[in-house]
């Protein structure tokens, strides 16, 4: 055994996924980032070379999710952390929003993480230990118009993780959520925004819904601090919150700390 750990990021081509993938190698850690357009990944690779190994993942595909543990196992020799961060989300409102569009949210929020923990948890098992981490959501403690699909995912998935705390605990296993707001790029650049005027949310013009809610998603939160939190939380001394502004906001309430289950 190293000092370095072997990371498994979902999704590393922007925002948060981004950040924390830069973060990782900074501090000479190994990585598997995943992309959909594995050309976003390009200067990682050339900078960091063998350090890092690029998969192309749709998170939705079950087949797909099983090749990159795979790859962490026989590049690195392990898989010490998950970090399920990969996630879509419609901005639209429960009455107009369509089937396909909720379908989405579930396939990408709900199984893309059910696929890419089951695929990791028979490693991590065999060799005694691993930490998942659970990029959830500050919003999904109420229900907010316009992005119900969305949270109502990330509150399940924070469910998920409860249980699966409790099931893994004694395997040298540990299981955290991590509640993030928004920040510049993230949830915006991988969302659908509805702009059809004529729809209605909660019986109001659904850009009058929008334009807050819009600003909210544009928030400029310390995405390098939320990244470097992440990390201290995998050496198990995450033991003061970071200020609220290092981990962005969710409309009216302030995020929450990562935290282990």
């Amino acid at each position: 055994m190293t000092s370095q750990k072997v990371w498994l990021v979902t999704e590393a081509s922007r925002g948060l996924g981004r950040a924390l993938a830069e973060e990782i190698l900074g501090t000479g850690d190994l990585l598997v980032a995943t992309a959909q357009n594995l050309a976003e990944l390009e200067p990682l690779v050339r900078r960091y070379g063998n350090e890092m190994r690029a998969v192309t993942l749709d998170v939705r595909n079950s087949k797909q999710v099983e090749v990159a543990p795979r790859t962490a196992l026989e590049s690195f020799g392990r898989l010490d952390v998950l970090v399920n961060n990969a996630s879509y989300g419609v901005i639209d409102a429960i009455r107009t929003m369509t089937e396909d569009e909720f379908r989405r949210n579930i396939d990408s929020n709900f199984w893309g993480v059910v696929h890419s923990m089951r695929a990791a948890l028979p490693i991590m098992r065999a060799q005694g230990f691993g930490d998942i981490l659970q990029i959830t959501s500050a919003c999904d403690h109420i229900g907010t118009p316009d992005i119900s699909g969305y949270g109502a995912v990330k509150s399940a998935i924070e469910r998920l993780s409860e249980a699966l705390a409790l099931e893994t605990r004694m395997l040298g296993i540990n299981v955290s959520i991590v509640e993030v707001g928004s920040f510049n790029s993230d949830v915006a650049v991988s969302s659908q925004i509805r702009e059809d005027s004529a729809a209605e949310s909660f019986n109001k013009p659904a850009h009058i819904l929008r334009t807050p809610l819009q600003t909210a998603y544009s928030v400029s939160g310390d995405i390098v601090g939320a990244a470097l939190a992440i990390l201290e939380l995998t050496k198990g001394s995450f033991t003061s919150p970071p200020s609220s502004s290092t981990v962005g906001r969710c409309g009216p309430r302030r995020n929450q700390v990562p935290r282990r289950l």
